[in-house]
């Protein structure tokens, strides 16, 4: 499969008229998917894993495992808790990376502490729409 590189805007272009730009999120998934990974190269923890996202489900690119592995990565580091709980499924998958439930469960549990309730379900912290929890 190898892809071509985009030809990209040079990062030296005004950061200004950049945010003009990606002010709205782009309706259509590849614009998308080029508007997220814009803001992801400038360390957008919430962008990171939405370009992940992308990457996992092959939407507005070609599905890469390796690549939706990387951005999880990036945006778990900045403590992106959607993102912890994404990496920690392809830890315990094998997916981009080898597999490892022991490292998927430190990733769910990190993400659980931060009220991520698909980490927290995941984890037996609670029933599917149970609400009273015991602290």
């Amino acid at each position: 499969g190898g892809g071509g590189g985009g030809g990209g805007v040079p990062s030296a272009a005004a950061p200004a008229a950049v945010a003009d730009l990606a002010a709205q999120e782009p309706e259509n998934d590849v614009d998308r998917f080029e508007w997220y990974r814009g803001r992801a190269e400038q360390g957008d923890a919430d962008a990171q894993y939405n370009l992940g996202t992308c990457y996992d489900e092959g939407r507005g690119v070609e599905k890469n495992d390796e690549q939706a592995f990387l951005w999880f990565s990036r945006a778990a580091e900045q403590g992106d808790a959607d993102a912890q709980f994404s990496l920690g499924v392809c830890f315990h998958e094998g997916k981009g990376v080898e597999k490892d439930d022991a490292k998927a469960i430190e990733l769910w549990t990190k993400a659980a502490n931060q009220n991520n309730e698909d980490a927290q379900f995941i984890l037996g912290w609670k029933d599917a729409g149970a609400n009273e929890g015991e602290t």
